[in-house]
């Protein structure tokens, strides 16, 4: 919905004579909702974990809260934690914190499941540790997969499919990058191809036949992720955000052991990745922490620990920035089927009053309905936002704004048909 205000506010502007800013400019950098709809453990699946008895594989949906736009871009996102199964969850507190972050800036982020290994004897076994992320890539893309269905069946997220962004942290950063890059199973070496040809019947031939069941990744976030082979990598349209610390003990930053066990399979780190990325002409932004370990916002360090100052404020609040401005710069704001359903005709006159006002005013909006205005100045700058509901409002301004001439615009949340418009004087 509010993409729908936006651009009637560029077409008015327009109209005017005036220059508006891009339509992008407030949702998706600054944080416009203030609430998170929330839909817990939506099951997307059902798979064995080693040994034999079945887990049912969850998601959890973030919305803002009050939102009417027609489809929106979505994130999901994968936890870190060694792939040590009950660790970590699709609850880890920095997912959580990053889904917050991107719901109050318009999109709808995902949180998923994924089976891990038991056992801490696992991490010595390199069978154990390849055939533990072949079961995290399928749960990644059985996700996935579940997703673009409900998309094709309702869309109940309201969801473009057509912007579809993936990633994680540590051990997610991992399932984003095999997930993306491995092109056939013939990738892996032959023992590595025997040993995944062992996970669930050999499904895994299946998935990499049939990848996200046809759905493009617009972009992949790794942090602190590695990938098995740099050769792997070619430009599929998939643009790349690395965040990695130069120190890092667990993910190797260039080439090395997870954990400095030669048992296990050697890594490629983001810096190695970054260079192969840059040789194909992938669009990637790589951040490097220097001096910082494993996940560079959190505080690893003996005394961090037992003080409990694990997170890095100031690294973390940079993370989210980079994130935030990774993906606002690859979306499309303006989705021809929003475009397309916008007549100017349709637009109808606003009754505002008193008009001209000092900065206090009231709408009459013709019905009882839920309702989001947006206020702007002939500049195209967003001075209000809000959702209210009933048949009148009355708003006062809470800073004094210059005397001017102001837009304001409401719109239905239940009907995109439904759009009113009107000039206010601040005098």
């Amino acid at each position: 919905m509010k993409r729908i205000l936006l651009l009637i506010t560029v077409c008015l502007l327009t109209l005017q004579g005036v220059k508006a800013q891009d339509e992008c400019s407030d949702r998706y950098q600054e944080p416009i909702f203030s609430g998170t709809k929330k839909t817990f453990s939506v099951q997307f699946g059902v798979a064995p974990m080693p040994g034999g008895a079945n887990r049912n594989l969850m998601y959890d949906v973030f919305e803002p809260e009050g939102d009417t736009l027609a489809l929106r871009p979505l994130v999901i996102l994968w936890h870190g934690g060694a792939f040590l199964d009950n660790l970590l969850n699709r609850r880890s507190p920095d997912i959580l914190a990053i889904a917050d972050y991107l719901v109050q800036r318009g999109y709808v982020v995902i949180s998923a499941d994924y089976r891990g290994i038991k056992s801490l004897g696992s991490l010595l076994s390199e069978k154990d540790m390849v055939q533990a992320v072949v079961r995290a890539l399928l749960d990644g893309n059985d996700a996935i997969c579940h997703i673009i269905n409900d998309v094709e069946n309702g869309n109940p997220f309201r969801i473009d499919k057509n912007q579809i962004f993936t990633g994680g942290v540590s051990a997610g950063g991992v399932i984003g990058l095999q997930g993306v890059y491995i092109r056939t199973l013939d990738d892996l070496t032959p023992q590595q191809k025997t040993w995944a040809l062992q996970v669930d019947g050999g499904k895994a031939q299946q998935v990499v036949d049939n990848k996200f069941c046809g759905a493009d990744i617009k972009g992949l976030i790794n942090i602190s992720g590695c990938l098995l082979d740099t050769a792997w990598i070619e430009n599929n349209n998939t643009a790349l955000l690395l965040i990695h610390g130069t120190n890092d003990p667990i993910q190797p930053f260039d080439v090395g052991y997870p954990l400095s066990i030669p048992l296990l399979p050697k890594m490629m780190g983001s810096k190695p990745i970054n260079e192969k990325a840059l040789k194909e002409g992938i669009d990637v932004t790589f951040k490097v922490w220097e001096g910082r370990g494993h996940v560079p916002f959190f505080n690893l360090d003996i005394p961090d620990i037992l003080t409990l100052n694990l997170v890095d404020q100031a690294i973390f609040d940079q993370t989210l920035i980079d994130i935030r401005d990774f993906i606002f710069s690859r979306i499309e704001c303006e989705p021809a089927q929003i475009v397309s359903s916008i007549r100017p005709s349709e637009i109808k006159s606003l009754n505002i009053f008193p008009n001209p006002s000092s900065g206090a005013f009231n709408m009459q909006m013709p019905e009882d309905g839920i309702w989001w205005m947006e206020i702007r100045d002939v500049t195209g700058r967003l001075m209000h936002s809000q959702q209210f509901t009933g048949s009148r409002m009355t708003y006062s301004a809470k800073d004094v704004w210059p005397a001017g001439i102001y837009l304001v615009q409401v719109a239905s949340a239940t009907n995109s048909n439904e759009l009113f418009s009107g000039k206010l004087i601040i005098r």
